[in-house]
C-alpha cells in the first residue's frame, strides 16, 4: 500500500507554457509541461506517478 505525503502537495508543481491561451474550436497547439519539485521534498519519496488531464471550457 502507498505511503501517503500530505506535504507533497506544496513539494510538487505542474505548470505550463500557455496560461491564458485562447484557442479556436479543432486548433492544436505545442505545450511545454514544467514538473517542478522542491529540494526539500521529505526524501522517503523515491518514486511517484501523475496523471495529468487538460480540458478546455468553453
Amino acid at each position: 500500500m502507498p505511503v501517503e505525503f500530505p506535504q507533497t502537495s506544496q513539494a510538487m508543481t505542474l505548470g505550463w507554457n500557455l496560461q491564458n491561451t485562447v484557442l479556436n474550436p479543432n486548433q492544436a497547439v505545442q505545450a511545454n509541461l514544467t514538473l517542478t519539485v522542491s529540494p526539500t521534498i521529505d526524501p522517503r519519496i523515491t518514486t511517484f506517478s501523475l496523471n495529468t488531464i487538460i480540458a478546455g471550457i468553453a
